[in-house]
């Protein structure tokens, strides 16, 4: 009888509780996002001509920083480079903090998994070896028995094994050569026919595999007890050849493709490989040095800034500057929370200021050789707000419509980059570490459209359109109604962004489309309201829309669900809604900000996640606000 009185007076209690955030809805949240726009507008920053931004730096792993470290002893052992701003025994102290139980070491964490990523580990195992700790220290103990337990070197990427490579732990022999052909702009398969990101890194691996380029710095750098079939590469011999002409002129590209503030490919991995190429390079052509001198002091440079001087992200491993990117989300998110145009009209001239000549915007700084359709588009949205500036805008819409691709959706920066068997077959070795081609996607496909019907485009009147919206239908997963998400995770990133794309440029909420994906995202909602997707979806369906909730894949899910038609699916739309903004505002009121604590953001699918520190803090206040204009 106790038992059931308690139960019943705790059934009772939740059920008031329940109906007094009913009762209160408007005011919590209105009261929320008067929270979170403070949130957002504290972080803004200005220039010094007045233009205002944001920036948040996303990150990728502490593992960068390791390996940055031991790629910092490889070139000041020649004397290239002067010492950086890594702190190491912060480094050191970092590592030995965030290590897992089992030995192993998160790239960025995933709730969803206990035990995490071979390559980290390795890297970050090493790292602390060449600072000194002691091999049978607690730490090392561990992430060795975890590396042998995982295979050990043998099993590591390709990308792994090619900085395994340079230090004398593996065997050049075993990573493929790449052919400098495909740097050759006349030749009509090259490595402008591969994704953005995968060129920079190429061009100096390319150089580093021909060269067979490598140093022994001594057993502190040696990873022999990481071998698992009792090979050891102690005894490989050290071969240096001397550059020829096809090298030279390797390096003569590479030297102009350096970006303005010092990077290769606007990525501070490649522009570390870069480093290297010219290390070696200088060493047998000391003609060379001032020049190299003055390109690795500005390299350095970018380095530092994102690895170290990134705020809260520094020493979390930002690969690369997404300042534009976060300015347009945080923008958006302020406008929508109810800011003035007016106020934030120096951000709106920002942006503009940074649009690229053919019209398109960029990710962040160094990025501005290869604007993106998916920052223009974000971009494109917040400019909405400004009527006046009609001329950049069409500049943009016009260069959108350019970038499609034949069959109707858009890849991030270029255009019909699907690759081929010729180019696969040269770098198939690689997969294991990066997406290669830069293809259609649902979320990029979804967020131009939104855009375009933003600013009034519709299958009526826009052959583009009509070809997008067929792309997406057609894409749309039958069993599931859901959609891949190439940049985000997953099918609730991918999912979301193709609805609001397809009600944007009208598609009706009745359509047999959208009424599936609501329903589908609709079964995936979390006790707590939330909503939540592992990494694991990208190998598993049975993770799709499943994981630990979130703040940002919760919002992802409210856009969507607010496009739904209440009388096409039942009025559990509406109760999912209010589960979900509950769980929102609950959040908001224990951590005074929301923050996800599990990776959303996608680099490749199945490889890499990054953490976006904007996220949480623009799309749940885009969300908030359009339930709360909504009700």
């Amino acid at each position: 009888m106790r038992l059931f009185s308690s139960l019943f007076l705790t059934a009772f209690l939740f059920a008031a509780s329940q109906q007094a955030v009913a009762d209160l809805r408007p005011e919590l949240v209105r009261n929320s996002i008067s929270k979170a726009r403070a949130n957002v507008m504290i972080l803004r920053k200005a220039q010094a001509d007045g233009k205002t931004f944001w920036n948040l730096p996303s990150y990728l792993g502490t593992h960068y920083i390791s390996q940055f470290s031991l790629i910092e002893d490889w070139l000041t052992a020649s004397g290239m480079i002067r010492k950086s701003q890594l702190d190491r025994n912060q480094l050191r102290k970092l590592l030995i903090k965030t290590q897992l139980s089992d030995g192993s070491w998160y790239a960025v964490r995933d709730a969803s998994i206990l035990s995490e990523d071979l390559n980290a580990t390795i890297i970050n195992y090493w790292a602390l070896k060449a600072l000194d700790l002691p091999l049978a220290s607690p730490a090392l103990s561990k992430a060795r028995l975890y590396i042998v337990s995982q295979g050990g070197l043998q099993n590591a990427n390709l990308f792994t094994k090619t900085f395994l490579a340079l230090f004398h732990n593996y065997s050049w022999e075993e990573i493929p050569e790449i052919p400098y052909i495909l740097f050759s702009n006349w030749f009509p398969l090259n490595d402008h026919d591969f994704a953005q990101w995968i060129g920079p890194h190429l061009l100096p691996i390319a150089y580093l595999r021909k060269m067979q380029v490598s140093k022994d710095l001594g057993m502190k750098y040696r990873l022999d007890e990481l071998w698992t079939s009792g090979e050891s590469s102690t005894n490989l011999p050290i071969i240096q050849p001397r550059p020829r002409s096809r090298e030279t002129r390797l390096v003569e590209d590479m030297l102009e493709l350096q970006q303005p503030k010092g990077s290769w490919g606007a990525y501070t991995v490649s522009t570390l490989l870069a480093l290297m190429t010219l290390d070696h390079y200088s060493s047998f052509f000391p003609d060379k040095n001032s020049q190299i001198d003055l390109v690795t002091e500005r390299a350095l440079n970018f380095v530092d800034e994102m690895y170290f001087s990134s705020g809260e992200s520094a020493y979390l491993g930002v690969l690369d500057d997404g300042r534009y990117w976060d300015t347009a989300l945080m923008g958006i998110a302020a406008l929508e929370a109810g800011t003035p145009a007016s106020e934030l009209r120096s951000t709106a001239e920002y942006l503009i200021s940074r649009q690229s000549p053919n019209g398109g915007f960029a990710f962040g700084e160094d990025f501005e050789f290869a604007p993106d359709t998916d920052d223009t588009a974000e971009i494109l949205l917040l400019l909405s707000h400004y009527p006046d500036f009609q001329k950049p805008v069409e500049r943009a819409l016009h260069w959108l419509r350019s970038m499609q691709n034949k069959n109707g959706g858009w890849g991030a920066f270029s255009k019909d980059n699907n690759g081929n068997f010729i180019l696969a077959a040269y770098t198939r070795a690689f997969e294991d570490s990066a997406d290669l081609f830069d293809e259609s996607s649902a979320d990029v496909t979804g967020h131009i459209l939104e855009a375009l019907g933003t600013y009034g485009w519709n299958p009526e009147n826009s052959t583009t359109v009509r070809k997008a919206q067929k792309y997406l239908l057609k894409t749309q997963e039958p069993k599931t109604g859901t959609w891949e998400g190439r940049w985000g995770i997953n099918r609730i990133y991918g999912t979301s962004a193709a609805v609001i794309g397809l009600r944007k440029t009208g598609e009706l909420p009745s359509s047999k489309a959208i009424r599936k994906a609501v329903a589908w995202i609709m079964t995936i909602q979390n006790r707590d309201g939330g909503f939540g997707e592992s990494s694991l979806s990208y190998r598993d369906p049975a993770y799709f829309g499943r994981g630990p909730s979130t703040p940002s894949q919760t919002a992802w899910a409210m856009l969507a669900l607010m496009e739904a038609d209440p009388h096409a699916v039942d009025a559990s739309s509406n109760e999912a809604l209010e589960r979900a903004s509950s769980y929102l505002i609950d959040q908001l009121a224990i951590n005074g900000k929301w923050k996800d604590l599990s990776t959303v953001g996608t680099g490749h699918p199945g490889l890499i996640y990054m953490n976006y520190p904007a996220y949480p803090y623009s799309f749940p206040l885009i969300a908030l606000s359009r339930f709360l204009n909504r009700q």
